[in-house]
């Protein structure tokens, strides 16, 4: 375990505030018009409802070339990224300066929307999060992406979802996907331990569900089902998900034998975490730096 101090304190803003910081940061980084930033991204649907949508971004080389479908050059690394919002908010577009950032340093990137509660309740988003990578599975040459070499990727409820895809063969099973086609997860403030059923506004959600155990990243691990190799990243100043969750996660994970690397940031929170992957807001923490060395590793 490693507990890492940013150079200076700060504290979350609002996550509004927050998300606006990356977007211009990036554009500035990168420096791309509206127009550049527009050409790169390309949405796609997964499914017939209006939510089962995925932005892609095709990767960018070494040399600071854009993959396209015309050059037809060698595939890169893909990544599926799956956002957080207590599985009743959300949307791929914010995550937008993520996804350029990670095209920029080699992946191909999808990034998903999936239906939200109270429209569906557990297993909904669970089978529109096995869609989507059964999509990117499929198409990942399409947008520059290796399709046998895929990460997931996830932060809060989205870390969640992710960790149940990796350990819940039946979810890529009903998508005639084999689990192994996930080689490694990032996972951002998940709550892997929480009992869903107990977790105040979030238990409707969860109640439904037939098998409880299947709702629990936790129980999983603990009847035997193997993880990729895994990152798990936590601010201690979580105040929505603790960090103990990915400490007591990681442990159980390589009580089998498994892979877990795990880091935590004093003084970075819920959102704040997710925010310190962006170009302005590194200095934060090294989180940027250890999610690429893992993804490339």
């Amino acid at each position: 375990m490693a507990i890492l101090r940013p150079s200076r304190p700060t504290n979350d803003k609002s996550c509004r505030a927050l998300y606006n910081a990356k977007q211009k940061c990036l554009k500035e980084r990168l420096c791309l018009s509206p127009l550049d930033l527009k050409s790169r991204i390309r949405t796609e649907a997964y499914g017939a409802h209006k939510r089962m949508r995925l932005d892609l971004f095709p990767p960018v080389s070494r040399s600071g070339d854009v993959w396209s479908d015309q050059s037809k050059g060698a595939l890169y690394p893909t990544i599926l990224f799956l956002y957080g919002g207590s599985w009743k908010s959300g949307s791929r577009r914010l995550y937008r300066p993520l996804g350029l950032a990670l095209s920029q340093a080699g992946f191909a990137v999808a990034i998903a929307d999936y239906r939200l509660y109270p429209e569906v309740t557990f297993p909904g988003f669970m089978e529109d999060a096995a869609a989507a990578l059964s999509w990117v599975q499929a198409f990942a040459p399409d947008f520059g992406g290796d399709p046998t070499n895929i990460r997931l990727m996830g932060h809060s409820a989205g870390a969640h979802m992710g960790a149940l895809l990796c350990l819940d063969p039946a979810w890529l099973e009903a998508e005639n996907l084999d689990p192994s086609i996930i080689r490694k997860f990032v996972g951002l403030a998940g709550p892997y331990v929480t009992n869903m059923m107990r977790a105040g506004s979030v238990a409707p959600i969860f109640n439904t569900a037939d098998d409880k155990a299947r709702t629990r990243p936790i129980k999983m691990v603990a009847s035997g089902c193997p993880m990729p190799r895994s990152l798990l990243l936590h601010g201690t100043a979580d105040k929505t998900v603790a960090w103990k969750n990915s400490e007591i996660f990681a442990g159980a994970i390589r009580d089998l034998g498994g892979e877990a690397r795990t880091e935590y940031y004093p003084r970075v929170g819920h959102i704040g975490l997710l925010t310190t992957l962006a170009p302005g807001l590194r200095w934060r923490a090294p989180s940027w730096d250890r999610v690429l060395e893992f993804l490339a590793d």
